[in-house]
Parts: C-alpha cells; structure tokens; sequence
C-alpha cells in the first residue's frame, strides 16, 4: 500500500521565499505563475517567517500567508469603526496586507505563513540514488528550518495525516465534520 498525507489546503495568498546562503533576501507572490509581485519588504514583518534557516546555496521555500478567523474579526472591527471598507474574507485581507506600500501595516495583521514546498528539494530528490523522497521528510525538513506546517505549528498540530491505502484517506475525509474547526479559512483538503 501507498503512504497518502492529508491536510488542509488553506485558504490565502501562496507566496514563494527565496534564502541565499541562509538568508532571507526575496519574497513574491505567485502571480500569474510567471511573474509575481516583489513583497520582501512586507514579508520580513511576518514573525512566524524564518529570516535565517541552515541551508548554503540558493533555495526557495513556497507556502500559503493567511489570517486567522478571529485576526481578521478584529481587522473588520477596527475598520467599522473608523469607517473603512470592510474586507471581504481573511485571504483578501490577506493578500492586501501583503501589498501595503508601508510594512509595518503587514506587521500589525496578525499574518501567518504555513510551508508546504520546495522545489529545489524535489529536484534534488529525483536525481538522489540514496534518498527515498517523501513529502513527510519535506516537512520535517522544513520544520528542522524553523518552518510552520500543518503537522507542526506553534499552537499545536492542525490537521495532518498519515495514511495508508486509499481507503483510509476516504474514511478519513468523511470524519472531517468530526475535527475540530480550523482556526484559518480552508478550501477543501490535500491529498500528497
């Protein structure tokens, strides 16, 4: 049987982090899938963001920025009271902190950014004659490099699973109604 993760696909803006030498230097959106906007500036205020990870080379980590439930409450709160135009969900709330021309903006949102990938790293598997690559191994190493996950975050797991065999994976999607409710705004469920 197949090894299956399951996990939620969040709802917010997938963003791509280039490191150099361990170093933090260049932040975009996705874009149209070829060019995407330049946000380093707005992503250096985001504190779960490691600005330094152990790595040597040039590698890019991609992941999902969103807002929790209750951040975004708070932001539309706020905005009622001065009478602002309120944001429609936490991923356009999202999305516009991120393209604010003044970080510090960005730094009081209550951002969070969850990694789920890194293409240099599958690369790098595919040509290995040693490692068997696993999406569980990609996390962990994106864990180890100081990255929140949804198997690990600093509030405790969310929802990430283990499975083997596709008939698991199905049982489990029809036990989701049962999990507790997700802090963030989700759009459906990932099967890895």
């Amino acid at each position: 049987h197949l090894e299956y993760i399951i996990e939620y696909k969040f709802d917010g803006l997938g963003i791509a982090l280039r490191y150099d030498d361990g170093k933090l230097t260049r932040a975009l959106t996705r874009g149209d899938g070829q060019i995407g906007e330049d946000i380093t500036l707005n992503v250096m205020e985001i504190n779960n963001i490691p600005k330094i990870i152990s790595h040597k080379g040039t590698i890019e980590i991609r992941g999902e920025v969103v807002m929790p439930r209750s951040a975004f409450d708070e932001l539309n709160n706020r905005r009622l009271q001065s009478w602002e135009k309120l944001f429609a969900n936490p991923r356009n709330a999202a999305s516009g902190s991120l393209r604010q021309l003044d970080p510090t903006v960005t730094r009081d949102r209550d951002l969070l950014f969850f990694a789920y990938s890194c293409p240099d790293l599958e690369e790098l598997h595919k040509t290995s004659t040693t490692e068997n690559p696993t999406y569980y191994a990609l996390i962990e190493k994106l864990w180890e490099w100081g990255f929140q996950t949804s198997k690990q975050w600093q509030w405790g797991e969310l929802f990430f699973e283990r499975k083997t065999g596709i008939e698991s994976i199905v049982d489990m999607i029809h036990q989701m109604g049962k999990k507790p409710v997700c802090p963030f705004d989700i759009d459906g469920l990932v099967i890895k």
